[in-house]
């Protein structure tokens, strides 16, 4: 179409980033957008220009990075009315109230923005979501080896023969879950096999890949050769390998559809030790489901513990309400919008807060937001109008913005929301004493290595070097 169209992200460099000027379709994530318009005098042109905003996956709103992205989008509605949004999702029940926020004046119902539900009747491929509860140890790593004991009868029952993805816990799980697999196929009979054997050689370089290869099933993680992976997915796309076990970046950035999706367990290994997958990593995996130009059908398998069953039923059927995360990080969005002059006084606060997501949420279902005694929308806005003058005098209590009116960031607070630090990690950094000792100064920078926090990792490096 002869458009310039730019990728920025926290892994474009900085002679690519100043081509965004001149693009017309600019692809950005939430995160590196809200770093950019928090450089407002920077990039204040360049948002003048903005004339749609496609949000993509809106579901984010609930998982750790919805804050940022409600927090921008907020934001960009207050540049002026010429903006217009379009935000999709396949599993958002409450689209009504992402209307209301997208829409001009949410608090009074005036023009809640337009909205479209579509139903399973325009899926190409007919999806089949199967959730399995289990019994077991409390341990996420024994239980989720006592799965691989299930797997076997989920994938005769539902496979039909055809290609199959299995996302596993760790690297590790992924090879072992393989190879059990392996051994399986080879005790069926030839006419019970869950997928037919490879009819050609395949070629990789691990040894023990090798060894499972010619059953045609294999392991695909970031450890493994890269040689070996493009190996895997070229052999799985032509129709040699049936059976993948992965970890959940597969389900990123790698076009391989296929029949059937497993999640052999809901947790995965993080630098923080066993988590619970986000709503968006589920989905994205199950998304992995459906070759429309082989299938009619396709099924989703999620294997789980027996308490999360409901949960995960809720969410393949799209019946789990969207709520809004921005309350975890009022403080640090507060002191943002200061900087940017969005937010120039108490009651500019009030009414940012009302022009977000979570005010639409928080009118609706107060309980949920630890408002028990709260029994209207008026006391919901009233509130949450408290929340904006506590978080306000914490900032001014630090010395992170002035008293007076309008309100502006001192150069701490213009520090805090630049690099995006943490209300905590500033108050850390504060208390040091100016004619600190080293032996000091490691101290403090020990407890604040744990403590800087970045929503996008990616950029962690250059915005370090810039702190």
């Amino acid at each position: 179409m002869n458009l310039q169209c730019v990728e920025l992200t926290g892994d474009t460099s900085q002679a690519d980033a100043h081509r965004v000027g001149s693009a017309t379709i600019i692809v950005t994530t939430p995160e590196k957008w809200d770093s950019i318009t928090r450089k407002w005098k920077d990039h204040r042109r360049l948002l003048d220009l903005v004339r749609l905003v496609l949000i993509d996956e809106v579901h984010i709103l609930k998982d750790s990075r919805g804050a940022t992205l409600e927090a921008v989008v907020s934001r960009m509605k207050t540049i002026g009315a010429s903006i217009r949004f379009v935000a999709i999702s396949a599993t958002v029940p409450n689209i009504d109230d992402v209307a209301k926020w997208l829409g001009r004046d949410h608090q009074n119902q005036h023009e809640p923005a337009r909205f479209e539900v579509f139903g399973e009747e325009l899926r190409p491929v007919k999806l089949q979501r199967y959730v399995y509860g289990y019994e077991g140890a409390s341990n996420d790593f024994c239980f989720e080896k006592t799965l691989d004991g299930k797997l076997n009868l989920l994938l005769a029952k539902h496979s039909q023969k055809k290609p199959i993805m299995v996302f596993c816990f760790t690297r590790k799980s992924c090879e072992r879950t393989a190879r059990i697999l392996a051994e399986w196929w080879t005790t069926c009979h030839a006419n019970s096999r869950a997928w037919p054997s490879p009819t050609n050689r395949i070629p990789v370089v691990s040894q023990d890949l090798e060894e499972i290869v010619r059953y045609g099933v294999a392991f695909h993680h970031a450890g493994l050769d890269a040689q070996d992976r493009a190996s895997v997915e070229t052999n799985f796309l032509n129709g040699q390998l049936h059976i993948i076990c992965c970890t959940s970046t597969l389900a990123v950035g790698v076009n391989l559809p296929c029949h059937t999706v497993v999640l052999k367990g809901t947790s995965h290994f993080t630098d923080d030790g066993p988590q619970e997958y986000s709503d968006l990593e589920v989905m994205q995996m199950l998304g992995r489901a459906g070759r429309p130009q082989f299938d009619k059908s396709a099924a989703a398998i999620i294997m789980t513990r027996m308490a999360n069953v409901k949960r995960y039923e809720k969410l393949v059927s799209g019946q789990e309400l969207l709520e809004s995360t921005l309350h975890r990080n009022l403080l640090e969005h507060l002191n943002s919008e200061i900087g940017l002059g969005t937010i120039q006084d108490t009651e500019s606060a009030k009414k940012w807060i009302s022009g977000t997501f979570l005010s639409v949420r928080v009118r609706q279902s107060p309980a949920l937001y630890n408002l028990e005694n709260v029994q209207n929308a008026a006391g919901a806005d009233e509130r949450m109008e408290e929340w904006c003058e506590r978080d306000v005098k914490l900032l001014q209590d630090h010395d992170l913005v002035t008293k007076s009116t309008p309100f502006a960031c001192t150069q701490y607070g213009q520090a805090m929301s630049r690099y995006m630090v943490q209300f905590e990690t500033m108050k850390l950094i504060l208390a040091i004493p100016r004619a600190a000792s080293v032996e000091e100064m490691v101290g403090k920078m020990k407890i604040l290595s744990y403590r800087i926090i970045y929503t996008d990792v990616s950029s962690a490096h250059s915005n370090l070097q810039g702190f």
